[in-house]
């Protein structure tokens, strides 16, 4: 997961917490039989994470993100564009059908890992 995107996700003002990394092929939570290597946070209580000043965030940044992180989406809606299931042509459906363009009406869209598209609103 890119760190430049756990940093655009902080600066639009969402709140950003580690994902324990996938080390020597499992997860790094220590569990071997792990059913969510690599998607869940390293932290309890994660959906009470605080809001981090600049230096606690760098601080998370520097020793826990380099592998995946997680974000808190308070009052927003995100539509997730999975390109392995045909994401851009239903997008591209529901655009038409309604006259709308959501990627330019989001003012927050992420290119995700797997190639698709987190477009944001609040």
């Amino acid at each position: 997961m890119s760190i430049n995107l756990a940093i655009d996700h902080f600066e639009a003002g969402f709140r950003v917490f580690a994902l324990h990394p996938i080390v020597n092929g499992v997860c790094g939570c220590g569990d071997p039989e792990c059913k969510a290597a690599g998607k869940h946070p390293m932290v309890s209580r994660w959906q009470n994470v605080p809001e981090w000043s600049d230096e606690q965030f760098d601080n998370m940044m520097e020793y826990s993100v380099d592998t995946g992180y997680g974000i808190i989406c308070d009052n927003h809606i995100v539509l997730d564009v999975d390109k392995r299931n045909g994401g851009f042509e239903s997008l591209a459906k529901l655009n038409k059908d309604l006259g709308l363009d959501f990627e330019s009406l989001s003012k927050f869209v992420v290119a995700t890992g797997g190639g698709g598209l987190h477009i944001f609103f609040k």
